[in-house]
């Protein structure tokens, strides 16, 4: 039986061009729905979702803001004329062929991992309107030695979609500094309380557990956020957003980087000088990236493939052979949860090269046994192709602190 296989386009006028490509595909219809409303550079308006029938596509669903909905079947036939070549009617004029050629991200060869994940929720604090006060240092002082801060905090006008044990970051707005200043996680669903603010009002609320409250001059600014996610929308005016769960894992990893500059102790994340310590040491580096080759490599020999060890002047770290086939394996270690990881520019051009052959494995959340070596229980090791088209690259200046 023929797999289904559903894509997505940006607008009728995209999916009426003869021959255009979809944006992604994927044999999840859900997943396909996710993306179009996450990544879409038009998100007010309707997308087109079309299902594979043979050798082109077929109109299928419409993802208006009031949700999925199946395409009536008249109009349906007369879009998909319009794909074939036929009359355009009343659309709009044709988009630029840099958005109707394009290369189709399949999802289904992405990292699972990103989209079981749950979606990371963000309040927001704004000092002009509401003064915490001394609790605030206290905060810091407390998550600073180890400890977790009950809290509650207004989720604006969101009253439902929030579980315990979700994540929560906090991002302080107004005209004196604005960033992330707090992360931990949720400790129940949302509820109504009297307002913050002492107005007769209600507000809407979540019993929070702060395990790192930074000082206004440690933040995640909003200028770095917007830098490197400039999809996610980082001025709201209120809180209550709960990211997509591939931001959240973004999000997760900017935190986490960030945390490690300022050599603070992030949820699970010890900071320098402890025996799990940060993966920057040169000491541990080497023991996570030494680890996670000699796992890929093990995968492919357990399996029946001839492994060369290739890592000194090479831009792949290792080649397995088997059947007259060969493969180019690149393997990435480390301790956060791995949604991105660092490449050199000669990883990539030999991968752009050898798109077909080139694997990536990634072991992420290491963690160090009592003994300073690689506890090989710990963390996630996934296997992907290594193509930079399916993915984003990101370039990633130096960052130079000169001494006092």
């Amino acid at each position: 039986m023929e797999e289904i296989l559903y894509g997505w386009w940006e607008t009728f006028e995209h999916y009426c061009v003869p021959g255009s490509s979809p944006v992604a595909t994927s044999s999840d219809l859900m997943r396909i729905e996710e993306h179009a409303r996450t990544e879409s550079k038009y998100p007010r308006k309707q997308k087109v979702i079309g299902r594979r029938t043979g050798n082109d596509w077929r109109i299928a669903y419409v993802i208006r803001s009031g949700g999925l909905h199946e395409q009536n079947a008249q109009q349906a036939a007369l879009y998909d004329k319009a794909r074939q070549g036929g009359s355009r009617g009343n659309l709009a004029e044709i988009p630029p062929q840099s958005e109707t050629v394009i290369n189709t991200l399949n999802l289904d060869q992405t990292s699972m991992e990103v989209f079981d994940s749950r979606g990371a929720l963000i309040v927001t604090w704004n000092p002009d309107q509401w003064d915490w006060g001394a609790d605030y240092y206290d905060a810091i002082e407390r998550t600073a030695m180890g400890e977790s801060v009950p809290d509650s905090w207004s989720t604006g006008g969101r009253k439902s979609g929030v579980d315990p044990e979700d994540r929560v970051f906090l991002l302080r707005q107004g005209a004196h500094g604005r960033g992330i200043v707090a992360c931990g996680s949720v400790t129940s669903e949302v509820y109504e309380d009297d307002h913050w603010d002492g107005s007769s009002r209600s507000a809407n609320y979540v019993r929070i557990e702060w395990s790192t409250v930074l000082a206004i001059e440690d933040m995640l600014p909003t200028a770095d956020l917007e830098a490197a996610m400039p999809k996610q929308h980082w001025s709201p005016r209120g809180g209550g957003i709960i990211l997509t769960a591939a931001a959240t894992l973004e999000l997760e990893e900017l935190w986490s980087q960030h945390c490690d500059s300022l050599d603070v102790e992030c949820e699970g994340r010890p900071g320098r000088g402890a025996i799990h310590g940060r993966e920057l040491d040169p000491v541990l580096r080497k023991k996570i990236e030494d680890a996670a080759q000699d796992r890929l490599m093990e995968h492919y020999r357990s399996r029946g493939w001839k492994i060369t060890d290739t890592r000194i002047g090479n831009p792949f770290d290792a080649t397995a052979e088997k059947d007259g086939k060969i493969l180019f394996l690149e393997a990435k270690g480390t301790q956060t949860l791995g949604a991105a990881v660092l490449v050199t520019q000669r990883e990539v051009e030999h991968a752009r090269v050898h798109a077909d052959s080139s694997i990536m494995g990634i072991w992420s959340g290491i963690e160090f046994n009592d003994d300073g070596d690689v506890d090989q229980s710990s963390g996630k090791f996934r296997i992907i192709p290594f193509d930079p088209k399916s993915g984003e690259l990101t370039p990633v200046t130096l960052k130079w602190c000169p001494s006092n």
